[in-house]
């Protein structure tokens, strides 16, 4: 089957909050989904344990470690013929799998590195982090038909975004996003009355460091993002086709 042929991939990616987005609700979004592959950052045990019980007929191919900050997910409906670690730093280690897509192998990353921090000079990534994100830049291009999907706590002005694209990565939702794209901060707004029910309405989110990265060898059809189940951060969605884009 060449790659004109083959089904898109759902991808979703979700930073989880450690616990912000309820459990149940939460796995009755990703079930709901319809993705074919999840990644998910900072998903704490009672999450996991919600995704056990609802997501399981779902997802029946699935990795989660940790918990907490540092925990992540990955989630799929096709069987994972490989599964890799890499510690990249104390706590963030990326998880890198290949899955079997109907007979074709697609190369999937889950990452969360530090956030940056505090500085006289301003707000800066350390020294152990930008080796990290340069090491996931490089690993993922180098690997055909591969996916990277995380919270990355940068901006696209960031030089990080820069070198990613020199790698020959491609930002999913930068190609062919619909909407504004930002996913953070989800915060509480206002209160407001609905059919005589009191509930928050949220303030608009402003930025996006939350990432579906690809190589060249993939193309984006379209990507979104969604309000989510109660995390501070909103899920990006992205579909890929098999296959470069068309020359112009």
């Amino acid at each position: 089957m060449d790659d004109e042929q083959r089904r898109p991939i759902a991808i979703l990616t979700y930073n989880v909050g450690n616990g912000l987005a309820n459990p149940e609700r939460l796995a009755a979004f990703l079930r709901d989904s319809d993705a074919d592959v999840i990644g998910l950052q900072e998903i704490n045990a009672a999450q996991a344990e919600a995704l056990e019980e609802i997501a399981l007929g779902a997802y029946p191919h699935r990795v989660v470690h940790g918990a907490g900050f540092d925990g992540s997910a990955l989630l799929s409906k096709h069987p994972i013929t490989d599964l890799d670690w890499h510690d990249l730093a104390i706590g963030r280690r990326a998880r890198r799998a290949t899955l079997d897509i109907n007979g074709a192998p697609l190369r999937m990353t889950v990452a969360h590195p530090h956030p940056p921090r505090l500085r006289r000079w301003g707000i800066h990534f350390d020294k152990t982090t930008r080796q990290q994100l340069d090491m996931l830049g490089q690993l993922v291009s180098a690997d055909p038909h591969s996916v990277l999907v995380g919270d990355f706590n940068m901006t696209m002005r960031h030089p990080i975004h820069g070198e990613f694209r020199q790698f020959g990565l491609i930002d999913a939702f930068h190609t062919v996003g619909k909407g504004r794209g930002s996913t953070f901060p989800l915060r509480p707004g206002h209160m407001k009355s609905f059919d005589h029910h009191l509930t928050w309405v949220p303030l608009p989110a402003f930025t996006r460091p939350d990432y579906i990265w690809h190589t060249t060898d993939l193309r984006t059809v379209v990507s979104w993002t969604e309000r989510g189940v109660g995390s501070d951060r909103r899920p990006v969605f992205a579909l890929l086709a098999w296959g470069a884009p068309p020359a112009e």
